[in-house]
């Protein structure tokens, strides 16, 4: 066994006693070896590399007096814990502080690409600040509009726990975003909603105004795709492109009646009109 392989295989004791090595060249392959099992020894948050310049393993960790290490061959120093990022796309389940369930819209960001945001109804922003999703921070809200106008809002994603992603989260796989479309009467659209999931049909209507015990919200895309409550925000989209996972991003669910019954009826608020209202752009920051 070699002197450089046999100090890999003392590393736990490095660890536990503060073990050294004399400075030498070593092989790329015995640095990739000594990183990959550093790291397992750093334990959970820690993270290591080959410095190529300097012939080391470097070792990151929130505490570095707690890993009592000395060796030539080896640096440490201090970063922030590592944590997995969950991948935010349209499509998932949401809550609000105020107990809303509802679901992300589509993904956008701003012009100069500083912050990603979630399109969903404005219904479910109203009123409500924070929002979370499986009980990580997701962000707070931006903006709302439940009215005449229409039915949309806007929350900026804040929530160190989430990465914002392109495209819509279904259970075939993500549905890539072509860009933003018009709807048309007669053309075949698919939602994802986070209760009632991936379900499709028909535009019945588009440019309906639609009477919410009082309130008239204009300009609604009428669909007979089946919804339910918690669906509120859901995605709509053109049917994938080709049988692949593609397809133009068309509005976000408002409302509905009949849920998923024979004489079902989704609205939706277009999406263009959104984006163009706070100056944003479909997809991740």
């Amino acid at each position: 066994m070699t002197r450089w392989k046999a100090a890999v295989v003392l590393l736990t004791a490095f660890l536990a006693i503060g073990g050294t090595q004399p400075a030498q060249a070593a092989p790329a392959a015995d640095l990739e070896s000594l990183r990959d099992q550093m790291v397992v020894a750093a334990g959970p948050g820690s993270a290591a590399w080959v410095d190529a310049k300097t012939g080391q393993v470097v070792v990151q960790v929130a505490d570095p007096s707690k890993l009592r290490l000395s060796s030539a061959r080896i640096r440490v120093e201090q970063a922030a814990p590592a944590v997995p990022y969950a991948l935010l796309y349209g499509g998932y389940g949401m809550r609000s502080a105020t107990g809303k369930y509802c679901t992300t819209g589509f993904i956008a960001h701003n012009a100069t690409a500083t912050a990603s945001y979630v399109v969903t109804a404005g219904h479910c922003t109203a009123n409500t600040v924070y929002w979370d999703r499986k009980g990580d921070y997701l962000g707070r809200t931006y903006s709302s509009v439940f009215d005449g106008d229409g039915d949309y809002g806007v929350i900026t994603i804040k929530g160190v726990t989430f990465h914002a992603r392109d495209g819509v989260a279904t259970d075939m796989g993500v549905i890539a975003l072509e860009g933003v479309g018009t709807a048309s009467v007669g053309q075949s659209v698919c939602k994802k909603g986070n209760n009632s999931g991936y379900t499709c049909g028909t535009v019945l209507a588009v440019d309906v105004s639609v009477n919410y015990g009082g309130l008239v919200v204009s300009g609604m895309i009428q669909t007979d795709v089946c919804s339910v409550p918690g669906d509120s925000g859901s995605p709509l989209m053109s049917e994938l492109i080709g049988g692949e996972l593609r397809a133009w991003a068309l509005g976000v669910l408002s409302g509905g009646g009949g849920e998923c019954g024979p004489d079902r009826r989704g609205y939706y608020n277009p999406l263009g009109e959104i984006l163009d209202q706070y100056g944003l752009i479909l997809g991740a920051a």
